[in-house]
């Protein structure tokens, strides 16, 4: 999974160590290239399971979750 960090005008921004990484303006352009794609809208999607729901769960079908954390361009994020 590629993450690509962008500012609150949907700009992706990248740092001096992904332009380090990188190495070269060409392929900084393709990272911008590769980042510029829509996000497309989130979609409730109906339980597939017939389980039971735990305490607390939401209603509309989504089970809780713990938030993961991952790494994107060296930084830790976490995503809920």
């Amino acid at each position: 999974m590629q993450c690509y960090a962008a500012d609150e005008d949907d700009y992706l921004l990248i740092g001096r160590c992904t332009v380090e990484r990188l190495g070269s303006y060409e392929a900084i352009l393709a990272h911008f290239a590769a980042g510029d794609f829509a996000v497309p809208p989130l979609r409730l999607m109906p339980r597939l399971s017939t389980a039971p729901r735990p305490a607390g769960a939401a209603k509309i079908g989504v089970e809780p979750q713990q938030p993961r954390q991952v790494e994107c361009d060296g930084r830790p994020s976490v995503l809920s």
